[in-house]
């Protein structure tokens, strides 16, 4: 096959430099990974006090703001219509977790 081409075609000196570089390669990569550089959280990172969802805030007919912080990125959320029986199924289904996100969901499929 091909590497027996390239290796017939290699001279001494080539091939003990590949199989050194081979041998470093292969000593690096079974070497123990050290963890002390990776990052790590303990308990005293992770507040005490809950985090409170934001509640939507209606900025127009049907379009909603939510404060959220995302160190500038924008997130755009799209709603496609569906029938009265598929919305009427959603509505009858508890989904999301708080008052404001069934709301949300009602004034959304019921317009």
């Amino acid at each position: 096959g091909t590497l027996r081409k390239i290796s017939a075609e290699m001279t001494k000196e080539e091939k003990e430099t590949l199989s050194k570089a081979t041998a470093a390669w292969l000593e690096r990569v079974r070497a123990p990974a050290d963890g002390s550089c990776l990052p790590s959280l303990g308990v005293s990172d992770i507040p005490k006090e809950g985090f409170v969802e934001p509640t939507p805030v209606e900025v127009g007919t049907r379009l909603y703001h939510l404060p959220y912080a995302t160190n500038g990125l924008v997130y755009i959320h799209g709603f496609i219509p569906l029938s009265k029986a598929a919305a009427a199924k959603l509505l009858a289904t508890k989904i999301g977790g708080s008052d404001a996100d069934q709301s949300l969901l009602k004034n959304t499929l019921l317009h």
